[in-house]
C-alpha cells in the first residue's frame, strides 16, 4: 500500500496506523464528526479479515490539506483522555478521591509493617 491516494487536486495521504479496525473507524469517526473526510484501510477489513500482528494494522487516510487539522484533533483528544485519567471526581486533571486513598492506604500499610518487623 502506498503512503497517497491520487484524487483530483488533492489526495488522501496516511494519518496513523492503528493495531486494529475498532480503534482506526472509532478514530475515524471522530475526524469526520469534525468535518474531516476520512478512509480507513487495512487487512483487517474485508470479508476475510486478518487481525494477527502487523497484518491487523488499519490505516487512517485523510486529504493532504486537513492533515495538520486531523493531527490538531487527534492530540487534542489524546491529551483531553490523559487528564481525565485517575479522575473519579468530576475534576479533569485531579487524581480522584479513590487513587488517593489507596494510595494513602499502600503507604499506611508499608509503614505498619516496617514498624512491626522492626520490634521483632
Amino acid at each position: 500500500m502506498t503512503t497517497a491516494m491520487a484524487r483530483g487536486p488533492d489526495h488522501f495521504v496516511v494519518l496513523a496506523t492503528l493495531g486494529d479496525a475498532a480503534s482506526a473507524h472509532l478514530w475515524a469517526a471522530r475526524l469526520e464528526s469534525e468535518g474531516i473526510e476520512t478512509k480507513v484501510h487495512g487487512d483487517g477489513l474485508g470479508p476475510y479479515p486478518v487481525t494477527v500482528g502487523g497484518l491487523a494494522a488499519t490505516q487512517i487516510w485523510v486529504l493532504e490539506s486537513r492533515i495538520d487539522e486531523a493531527r490538531h484533533v487527534m492530540l487534542a483528544a489524546e491529551v483531553d483522555q490523559v487528564m481525565e485519567v485517575g479522575s473519579s471526581d468530576g475534576e479533569p486533571g485531579r487524581p480522584g478521591v479513590r487513587l488517593v486513598a489507596l494510595v494513602l492506604t499502600v503507604v499506611l500499610v508499608i509503614v505498619v509493617a516496617r514498624a512491626v518487623l522492626w520490634l521483632f
